[in-house]
Protein backbone atom coordinates (compact mmCIF):
# COMPACT_ATOMS: atom_id res chain seq x y z
CA UNK A 1 0.00 0.00 0.00
CA UNK A 2 1.41 3.31 -0.88
CA UNK A 3 2.14 5.76 1.71
CA UNK A 4 0.05 9.21 1.54
CA UNK A 5 1.41 12.19 -0.10
CA UNK A 6 -0.78 14.82 0.94
CA UNK A 7 -2.38 15.56 4.40
CA UNK A 8 -5.50 17.33 5.28
CA UNK A 9 -5.76 19.75 7.90
CA UNK A 10 -8.40 21.37 9.70
CA UNK A 11 -6.54 24.55 11.09
CA UNK A 12 -7.16 26.11 14.22
CA UNK A 13 -9.31 29.21 12.50
CA UNK A 14 -12.47 30.45 11.21
CA UNK A 15 -12.03 29.19 8.02
CA UNK A 16 -14.61 27.34 6.64
CA UNK A 17 -12.93 25.04 4.83
CA UNK A 18 -9.49 22.25 5.17
CA UNK A 19 -6.06 22.72 3.79
CA UNK A 20 -3.51 20.32 1.80
CA UNK A 21 -0.14 19.65 3.06
CA UNK A 22 3.13 17.81 2.21
CA UNK A 23 3.06 14.97 4.04
CA UNK A 24 7.12 14.78 4.47
CA UNK A 25 9.15 12.20 3.36
CA UNK A 26 11.08 11.98 6.62
CA UNK A 27 7.95 11.66 8.81
CA UNK A 28 9.46 10.39 12.52
CA UNK A 29 5.89 9.40 13.67
CA UNK A 30 3.65 7.99 11.12
CA UNK A 31 0.72 10.05 10.86
CA UNK A 32 -2.83 9.24 11.30
CA UNK A 33 -6.33 10.79 11.00
CA UNK A 34 -7.23 12.78 14.58
CA UNK A 35 -3.91 13.53 15.01
CA UNK A 36 -2.40 16.79 16.03
CA UNK A 37 0.15 18.59 13.60
CA UNK A 38 1.87 22.07 13.74
CA UNK A 39 1.31 23.85 9.86
CA UNK A 40 3.40 26.72 8.14
CA UNK A 41 -0.42 28.75 8.10
CA UNK A 42 -0.11 33.07 6.75
CA UNK A 43 2.36 34.45 9.01
CA UNK A 44 3.16 31.65 11.31
CA UNK A 45 2.61 28.39 12.14
CA UNK A 46 -0.20 27.03 13.29
CA UNK A 47 -1.92 24.02 15.38
CA UNK A 48 -4.82 22.22 13.35
CA UNK A 49 -5.86 18.34 13.20
CA UNK A 50 -5.30 15.78 10.17
CA UNK A 51 -8.56 14.70 8.82
CA UNK A 52 -7.74 13.22 5.74
CA UNK A 53 -4.24 11.34 4.36
CA UNK A 54 -4.76 11.52 0.51
CA UNK A 55 -2.80 10.24 -2.70
CA UNK A 56 -4.15 13.64 -4.34
CA UNK A 57 -4.85 17.02 -4.11
CA UNK A 58 -6.40 19.25 -6.01
CA UNK A 59 -3.76 22.28 -5.24
CA UNK A 60 -0.58 21.84 -7.71
CA UNK A 61 2.28 20.16 -5.68
CA UNK A 62 4.63 23.18 -5.71
CA UNK A 63 2.40 25.37 -4.33
CA UNK A 64 2.20 23.17 -0.94
CA UNK A 65 4.35 22.91 2.37
CA UNK A 66 5.20 20.55 4.39
CA UNK A 67 3.57 19.89 8.08
CA UNK A 68 6.35 21.48 10.58
CA UNK A 69 5.22 19.17 13.50
CA UNK A 70 3.49 16.25 14.16
CA UNK A 71 2.62 16.10 17.64
CA UNK A 72 0.93 13.10 18.58
CA UNK A 73 1.94 9.70 18.24
CA UNK A 74 -1.39 8.54 18.34
CA UNK A 75 -4.54 10.66 17.71
CA UNK A 76 -5.75 12.89 20.84
CA UNK A 77 -9.18 12.66 19.56
CA UNK A 78 -10.73 9.27 19.25
CA UNK A 79 -13.33 7.85 16.63
CA UNK A 80 -15.62 9.03 18.87
CA UNK A 81 -15.04 12.97 19.49
CA UNK A 82 -13.64 12.84 15.60
CA UNK A 83 -17.11 12.10 14.76
CA UNK A 84 -19.21 14.09 16.91
CA UNK A 85 -16.72 17.57 16.00
CA UNK A 86 -17.85 16.83 12.36
CA UNK A 87 -21.48 16.57 12.88
CA UNK A 88 -21.23 19.58 15.12
CA UNK A 89 -19.61 21.55 12.38
CA UNK A 90 -22.24 20.63 9.94
CA UNK A 91 -25.04 21.08 12.31
CA UNK A 92 -24.06 24.58 13.77
CA UNK A 93 -22.32 25.61 10.67
CA UNK A 94 -19.19 25.93 12.35
CA UNK A 95 -15.25 25.63 10.79
CA UNK A 96 -14.26 22.06 11.90
CA UNK A 97 -10.90 23.65 13.06
CA UNK A 98 -12.60 25.74 15.74
CA UNK A 99 -14.52 23.00 16.93
CA UNK A 100 -11.53 21.11 17.25
CA UNK A 101 -9.96 23.88 19.08
CA UNK A 102 -13.23 24.09 21.30
CA UNK A 103 -12.83 20.67 22.81
CA UNK A 104 -9.28 20.75 23.97
CA UNK A 105 -8.62 22.59 26.83
CA UNK A 106 -5.97 25.60 26.35
CA UNK A 107 -2.55 23.56 26.84
CA UNK A 108 -3.69 20.79 24.96
CA UNK A 109 -3.72 22.80 21.74
CA UNK A 110 -0.30 22.81 20.65
CA UNK A 111 1.28 20.39 23.74
CA UNK A 112 2.21 16.68 23.54
CA UNK A 113 -1.07 14.89 25.96
CA UNK A 114 0.74 13.24 28.68
CA UNK A 115 -1.20 10.01 29.25
CA UNK A 116 -1.77 8.90 32.68
CA UNK A 117 0.57 11.20 33.92
CA UNK A 118 -0.18 13.36 36.41
CA UNK A 119 2.26 14.98 38.89
CA UNK A 120 3.54 18.53 38.28
CA UNK A 121 7.42 19.82 38.41
CA UNK A 122 9.19 22.92 37.28
CA UNK A 123 12.45 23.02 35.96
CA UNK A 124 14.59 26.23 35.26
CA UNK A 125 14.86 27.83 31.55
CA UNK A 126 17.56 28.79 29.86
CA UNK A 127 15.85 32.49 30.20
CA UNK A 128 15.84 31.17 34.59
CA UNK A 129 19.84 30.82 34.51
CA UNK A 130 20.15 34.24 33.06
CA UNK A 131 18.19 35.82 34.88
CA UNK A 132 19.85 34.39 38.45
CA UNK A 133 23.02 36.76 37.44
CA UNK A 134 20.60 39.44 38.06
CA UNK A 135 20.83 41.51 41.45
CA UNK A 136 17.10 43.10 40.99
CA UNK A 137 15.26 39.84 41.72
CA UNK A 138 13.26 39.68 44.85
CA UNK A 139 14.27 37.52 46.98
CA UNK A 140 11.38 34.78 46.99
CA UNK A 141 12.11 34.71 43.58
CA UNK A 142 15.68 33.92 43.93
CA UNK A 143 15.30 31.45 46.29
CA UNK A 144 12.66 29.72 44.30
CA UNK A 145 14.89 29.91 41.18
CA UNK A 146 17.86 28.71 42.90
CA UNK A 147 16.07 25.51 43.97
CA UNK A 148 14.91 25.10 40.38
CA UNK A 149 19.02 25.35 38.98
CA UNK A 150 19.65 22.61 42.11
CA UNK A 151 16.82 20.07 41.36
CA UNK A 152 13.42 19.78 40.19
CA UNK A 153 10.76 22.09 41.88
CA UNK A 154 7.30 19.14 42.83
CA UNK A 155 4.21 19.56 45.12
CA UNK A 156 6.10 18.88 48.48
CA UNK A 157 9.03 21.32 47.82
CA UNK A 158 6.87 24.03 47.34
CA UNK A 159 5.14 23.59 50.31
CA UNK A 160 8.63 23.61 52.47
CA UNK A 161 9.11 27.08 51.37
CA UNK A 162 8.40 29.49 54.34
CA UNK A 163 6.11 31.50 51.85
CA UNK A 164 3.44 30.97 49.14
CA UNK A 165 5.93 29.39 46.67
CA UNK A 166 2.77 28.06 44.05
CA UNK A 167 2.67 32.23 43.81
CA UNK A 168 5.91 32.81 43.05
CA UNK A 169 6.12 29.64 40.52
CA UNK A 170 2.81 30.62 38.76
CA UNK A 171 4.71 34.60 37.89
CA UNK A 172 8.17 33.21 37.58
CA UNK A 173 6.80 30.51 35.00
CA UNK A 174 4.44 33.53 33.17
CA UNK A 175 7.83 35.13 32.50
CA UNK A 176 9.60 31.96 30.78
CA UNK A 177 11.62 31.76 33.57
CA UNK A 178 10.31 28.60 34.97
CA UNK A 179 8.94 25.35 32.90
CA UNK A 180 6.31 23.35 33.93
CA UNK A 181 6.36 19.49 33.07
CA UNK A 182 3.82 16.38 34.04
CA UNK A 183 5.85 13.63 35.44
CA UNK A 184 4.09 10.09 36.28
CA UNK A 185 1.97 10.37 39.23
CA UNK A 186 2.36 6.86 41.75
CA UNK A 187 -1.40 6.96 42.54
CA UNK A 188 -3.03 3.79 42.18
CA UNK A 189 -6.43 4.06 40.55
CA UNK A 190 -9.28 3.42 43.50
CA UNK A 191 -11.38 0.82 43.69
CA UNK A 192 -15.14 1.09 44.11
CA UNK A 193 -15.78 1.53 47.39
CA UNK A 194 -19.31 2.70 48.36
CA UNK A 195 -18.70 5.86 50.63
CA UNK A 196 -22.50 6.49 51.51
CA UNK A 197 -25.50 3.93 51.97
CA UNK A 198 -27.64 4.09 49.08
CA UNK A 199 -31.10 4.84 49.68
CA UNK A 200 -33.76 2.25 48.72
CA UNK A 201 -35.85 3.24 46.04
CA UNK A 202 -39.51 3.78 46.15
CA UNK A 203 -42.05 2.18 43.93
CA UNK A 204 -42.07 5.19 41.42
CA UNK A 205 -38.42 5.40 41.51
CA UNK A 206 -37.94 1.64 41.16
CA UNK A 207 -40.06 1.66 38.05
CA UNK A 208 -38.19 4.34 36.59
CA UNK A 209 -34.51 2.92 37.29
CA UNK A 210 -35.79 -0.41 35.80
CA UNK A 211 -37.24 1.14 32.45
CA UNK A 212 -34.02 2.60 32.58
CA UNK A 213 -31.98 -0.36 33.19
CA UNK A 214 -33.27 -2.40 30.83
CA UNK A 215 -32.02 -0.45 27.70
CA UNK A 216 -28.45 0.29 29.16
CA UNK A 217 -27.20 -1.86 25.77
CA UNK A 218 -28.38 0.27 23.39
CA UNK A 219 -29.09 3.79 22.71
CA UNK A 220 -32.79 5.11 23.81
CA UNK A 221 -33.37 8.85 25.34
CA UNK A 222 -35.71 8.82 28.19
CA UNK A 223 -37.47 12.08 30.09
CA UNK A 224 -37.21 12.10 33.67
CA UNK A 225 -40.52 13.92 34.63
CA UNK A 226 -40.00 13.92 38.31
CA UNK A 227 -40.99 16.68 40.91
CA UNK A 228 -38.66 18.82 42.82
CA UNK A 229 -37.93 16.34 45.79
CA UNK A 230 -38.80 13.44 43.80
CA UNK A 231 -35.29 11.45 43.76
CA UNK A 232 -34.54 12.05 40.64
CA UNK A 233 -30.87 12.07 41.90
CA UNK A 234 -30.85 8.97 43.30
CA UNK A 235 -32.01 7.10 40.25
CA UNK A 236 -28.69 8.47 38.72
CA UNK A 237 -26.45 7.78 41.27
CA UNK A 238 -27.64 4.53 41.40
CA UNK A 239 -27.48 3.91 37.41
CA UNK A 240 -24.15 5.00 37.51
CA UNK A 241 -23.25 1.93 40.25
CA UNK A 242 -24.43 -0.28 37.27
CA UNK A 243 -21.96 1.74 35.06
CA UNK A 244 -19.01 1.68 37.24
CA UNK A 245 -19.13 -1.84 38.14
CA UNK A 246 -19.32 -3.17 34.53
CA UNK A 247 -16.34 -1.19 33.90
CA UNK A 248 -18.16 1.90 32.66
CA UNK A 249 -17.76 6.23 32.26
CA UNK A 250 -20.99 8.04 32.80
CA UNK A 251 -21.27 11.77 32.57
CA UNK A 252 -23.31 14.05 34.34
CA UNK A 253 -24.22 17.39 33.02
CA UNK A 254 -25.31 20.29 34.82
CA UNK A 255 -26.17 24.13 34.02
CA UNK A 256 -24.97 26.29 36.90
CA UNK A 257 -21.59 25.93 38.17
CA UNK A 258 -23.18 27.18 41.33
CA UNK A 259 -25.09 23.64 41.79
CA UNK A 260 -22.04 21.86 41.49
CA UNK A 261 -20.44 21.89 45.06
CA UNK A 262 -23.59 20.57 46.48
CA UNK A 263 -23.94 18.24 43.53
CA UNK A 264 -20.35 17.18 43.45
CA UNK A 265 -20.66 16.41 47.69
CA UNK A 266 -23.36 14.12 47.08
CA UNK A 267 -21.54 11.75 43.95
CA UNK A 268 -18.15 11.91 46.29
CA UNK A 269 -20.27 10.84 48.90
CA UNK A 270 -20.78 7.49 47.02
CA UNK A 271 -18.33 7.20 44.55
CA UNK A 272 -15.32 9.03 46.61
CA UNK A 273 -12.14 10.09 44.44
CA UNK A 274 -13.42 8.01 41.08
CA UNK A 275 -15.34 11.88 40.53
CA UNK A 276 -13.93 14.39 38.36
CA UNK A 277 -15.40 18.01 37.88
CA UNK A 278 -15.45 20.42 34.45
CA UNK A 279 -16.54 24.02 34.70
CA UNK A 280 -15.14 27.43 33.82
CA UNK A 281 -14.02 28.46 37.02
CA UNK A 282 -11.94 25.56 37.51
CA UNK A 283 -7.79 26.82 36.04
CA UNK A 284 -5.98 25.59 33.31
CA UNK A 285 -3.81 22.99 35.13
CA UNK A 286 -7.19 21.67 36.52
CA UNK A 287 -9.27 21.10 33.26
CA UNK A 288 -6.07 19.42 31.84
CA UNK A 289 -5.87 17.07 34.50
CA UNK A 290 -9.75 16.26 34.51
CA UNK A 291 -8.85 15.96 30.52
CA UNK A 292 -6.43 13.33 31.19
CA UNK A 293 -8.16 11.68 33.83
CA UNK A 294 -11.14 11.39 31.80
CA UNK A 295 -9.47 10.09 28.99
CA UNK A 296 -7.39 7.45 30.34
CA UNK A 297 -10.02 6.65 32.57
CA UNK A 298 -8.75 6.98 36.19
CA UNK A 299 -12.35 8.72 36.81
CA UNK A 300 -15.56 6.86 36.26
CA UNK A 301 -17.81 9.77 36.23
CA UNK A 302 -17.42 13.39 34.91
CA UNK A 303 -19.60 16.11 36.58
CA UNK A 304 -19.34 19.43 34.34
CA UNK A 305 -21.54 21.90 32.84
CA UNK A 306 -21.97 22.00 29.08
CA UNK A 307 -18.24 22.18 28.01
CA UNK A 308 -18.23 18.87 29.73
CA UNK A 309 -20.14 17.33 26.79
CA UNK A 310 -16.92 17.81 24.76
CA UNK A 311 -14.93 15.80 27.13
CA UNK A 312 -12.80 12.27 26.76
CA UNK A 313 -14.74 8.97 28.10
CA UNK A 314 -13.47 6.19 26.01
CA UNK A 315 -15.54 4.07 28.17
CA UNK A 316 -18.91 6.12 27.98
CA UNK A 317 -21.70 3.99 28.96
CA UNK A 318 -24.16 6.78 30.24
CA UNK A 319 -25.33 10.16 29.72
CA UNK A 320 -27.62 12.58 32.37
CA UNK A 321 -28.35 15.94 31.48
CA UNK A 322 -30.07 17.06 35.10
CA UNK A 323 -32.13 20.29 34.56
CA UNK A 324 -32.57 19.52 30.80
CA UNK A 325 -34.68 22.54 30.37
CA UNK A 326 -32.32 25.19 31.70
CA UNK A 327 -31.11 28.17 28.95
CA UNK A 328 -27.55 27.69 30.49
CA UNK A 329 -27.02 24.42 28.28
CA UNK A 330 -26.99 27.00 25.35
CA UNK A 331 -23.51 28.46 24.55
CA UNK A 332 -24.19 31.79 23.61
CA UNK A 333 -20.73 32.61 21.89
CA UNK A 334 -18.13 31.26 19.90
CA UNK A 335 -19.74 28.35 18.66
CA UNK A 336 -23.12 28.58 19.61
CA UNK A 337 -24.72 25.40 20.66
CA UNK A 338 -26.92 23.36 23.32
CA UNK A 339 -24.85 20.78 24.97
CA UNK A 340 -28.27 19.13 26.16
CA UNK A 341 -29.12 18.45 22.16
CA UNK A 342 -24.83 17.40 21.71
CA UNK A 343 -25.43 14.84 24.44
CA UNK A 344 -28.30 13.29 22.77
CA UNK A 345 -26.58 13.20 19.72
CA UNK A 346 -23.24 11.64 21.51
CA UNK A 347 -25.21 9.26 23.15
CA UNK A 348 -27.15 8.38 19.75
CA UNK A 349 -23.68 7.76 18.28
CA UNK A 350 -22.51 5.91 21.23
CA UNK A 351 -25.72 3.79 21.18
CA UNK A 352 -25.91 4.76 25.20
CA UNK A 353 -28.87 5.39 27.23
CA UNK A 354 -29.22 9.29 27.67
CA UNK A 355 -31.97 10.83 30.38
CA UNK A 356 -33.29 14.11 30.53
CA UNK A 357 -33.80 15.42 33.89
CA UNK A 358 -35.99 18.02 35.19
CA UNK A 359 -39.64 19.42 36.89
CA UNK A 360 -40.59 21.04 34.39
CA UNK A 361 -39.34 19.51 30.89
CA UNK A 362 -38.73 21.69 28.08
CA UNK A 363 -41.80 22.10 25.11
CA UNK A 364 -39.16 20.02 22.78
CA UNK A 365 -38.05 17.22 25.05
CA UNK A 366 -42.23 16.88 25.10
CA UNK A 367 -42.87 16.60 22.03
CA UNK A 368 -40.07 14.10 21.11
CA UNK A 369 -41.60 12.15 23.81
CA UNK A 370 -45.32 12.84 21.76
CA UNK A 371 -43.82 11.66 19.11
CA UNK A 372 -41.95 8.07 20.81
CA UNK A 373 -38.83 9.44 20.06
CA UNK A 374 -38.07 9.87 23.53
CA UNK A 375 -39.33 7.60 26.43
CA UNK A 376 -41.24 9.67 29.28
CA UNK A 377 -41.29 8.63 32.92
CA UNK A 378 -42.94 10.12 35.27
CA UNK A 379 -42.57 10.54 39.21
CA UNK A 380 -45.41 13.01 40.92
CA UNK A 381 -44.40 12.45 44.75
CA UNK A 382 -41.91 13.58 46.70
CA UNK A 383 -39.53 10.97 47.84
CA UNK A 384 -39.91 9.83 51.33
CA UNK A 385 -42.12 11.37 54.01
CA UNK A 386 -41.98 15.26 52.21
CA UNK A 387 -45.21 16.60 50.78
CA UNK A 388 -45.67 18.68 47.88
CA UNK A 389 -46.45 22.48 49.13
CA UNK A 390 -50.11 24.04 48.67
CA UNK A 391 -49.99 26.35 45.60
CA UNK A 392 -52.37 28.90 45.12
CA UNK A 393 -52.69 30.67 41.83
CA UNK A 394 -53.58 34.49 41.66
CA UNK A 395 -55.26 35.97 38.77
CA UNK A 396 -53.64 39.79 38.44
CA UNK A 397 -55.85 40.95 35.91
CA UNK A 398 -58.63 43.45 36.96
CA UNK A 399 -56.31 43.45 40.88
CA UNK A 400 -55.46 46.60 42.43
CA UNK A 401 -51.34 46.30 43.38
CA UNK A 402 -49.76 48.69 46.15
CA UNK A 403 -46.16 49.11 45.35
CA UNK A 404 -46.20 45.90 42.69
CA UNK A 405 -47.82 43.66 45.65
CA UNK A 406 -51.65 42.40 45.36
CA UNK A 407 -54.14 42.41 48.05
CA UNK A 408 -54.49 38.30 48.61
CA UNK A 409 -50.76 38.70 49.08
CA UNK A 410 -50.53 41.60 51.44
CA UNK A 411 -53.38 39.75 53.27
CA UNK A 412 -51.27 36.06 53.07
CA UNK A 413 -47.80 38.44 54.19
CA UNK A 414 -49.74 39.52 56.89
CA UNK A 415 -51.32 36.67 58.52
CA UNK A 416 -47.83 34.62 58.15
CA UNK A 417 -45.64 37.38 60.14
CA UNK A 418 -48.66 37.42 62.63
CA UNK A 419 -48.14 33.64 63.20
CA UNK A 420 -44.51 34.94 63.77
CA UNK A 421 -43.00 33.09 60.64
CA UNK A 422 -41.02 33.81 57.72
CA UNK A 423 -42.06 35.15 53.84
CA UNK A 424 -39.61 34.46 51.02
CA UNK A 425 -40.48 36.73 47.89
CA UNK A 426 -39.05 35.67 44.57
CA UNK A 427 -38.45 38.20 41.88
CA UNK A 428 -39.25 37.18 38.47
CA UNK A 429 -37.10 39.60 36.74
CA UNK A 430 -35.41 43.01 38.62
CA UNK A 431 -34.86 44.53 35.65
CA UNK A 432 -36.83 44.43 32.36
CA UNK A 433 -40.41 43.13 33.27
CA UNK A 434 -41.27 39.69 31.11
CA UNK A 435 -44.96 40.67 30.74
CA UNK A 436 -46.41 43.75 30.43
CA UNK A 437 -50.22 44.09 32.12
CA UNK A 438 -53.07 46.63 32.31
CA UNK A 439 -53.80 47.24 35.92
CA UNK A 440 -56.57 48.92 37.74
CA UNK A 441 -55.33 52.06 39.90
CA UNK A 442 -54.71 51.53 43.52
CA UNK A 443 -57.03 52.65 45.90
Amino acid sequence: MKAPRYVTVAVFAPLRTTFDYLYPADCPIPLTIGCRVIVPFGRGPRPGVVVALTQHSAIAPARLKPILEVIDPTPTLGPDLFGLAQWAAGYYHHPLGEVFEMMLPGRLRTQRVVTAKTAAHWSLTSAGHQTLSDHLLGRRQRAVLEYARAAALTAPALAAFPFDARRVVRDLTARGWLAEHLSPSTAVVPSLVEHARFLALNPTQQASFEEIKRHAAHYRAFVLHGVTGSGKTEIYLQLIREVIANGGQALVLIPEIGLTEQLVSRFRERFGNRVAVVHSGLSERSRVLAWQQANTQVIQVLLGTRSAVWMPLPALRLIVVDEEHDLSYKQQDGMRYSARDVAVVRAHRADIPVVLGSATPSLESLANCAKGKYGYLEMQTRAGDASLPTIKTVDLRGLPLRAGISEPLERAIATTLARGEQVLLFLNRRGYAPIALCLLPAK
